[in-house]
């Protein structure tokens, strides 16, 4: 019997391919979503949160791929970054991946999740070279010139790390 037909492994689930430990905040951040087709702000909670993106509870729908701007707000701080509809659950939410965080927003998320316990089942891939490209994200954040009439934004940084095997 040929090869061509065996039955291949399923694809990993969603969970399986994050790249970033997720976090549920005891005191989760307010969210408004603005994007280019709706002038009103879409307001929700953030369910959980990551350095990579978060999952924000709210009945209203927008297509996957759409880029929106993200205000997360908690006891005063708030968090302000361009983000990516990366999935999205009808009644639920949205599923949202940063892109870029503007200000001093890296340093403010990470003082949000160092306050938290990780989600259990939520698998730490590639844990470890995450947490030195998120430091390695915010001492470039210190050191990136600034200019008054618009701010630099750090865009994503590609390293390729060793595995010890």
């Amino acid at each position: 019997m040929s090869n061509h037909f065996k039955k291949q492994p399923p694809p990993p689930k969603a969970s399986e391919l994050r790249r970033n430990q997720r976090y549920q905040l005891s005191k989760p951040p307010e969210a408004e979503i603005f994007h280019s087709e709706n002038p009103a702000p879409i307001t929700g909670r953030s369910g959980d949160l990551s350095r990579g993106g978060c999952f924000v509870e709210t009945s209203y729908s927008v297509p996957v791929e759409t880029e929106v701007t993200l205000i997360l707000t908690k006891s005063g701080d708030q968090v302000r970054a361009q983000a990516r509809v990366a999935r999205v659950f009808p009644n639920k939410g949205l599923g949202l991946e940063f892109l870029s965080i503007e200000g001093n927003g890296f340093q403010v998320l990470q003082d949000w999740l160092s306050t938290s316990s990780p989600q259990l089942g939520s698998p730490p891939v590639a844990e470890k070279a995450n947490a030195l490209l998120w430091k390695l994200q915010l001492e470039c954040q210190d050191t990136m010139p600034r200019e008054r009439s618009s701010p630099k934004k750090l865009t994503r940084l590609k390293l390729t790390l060793p595995v010890a095997r």
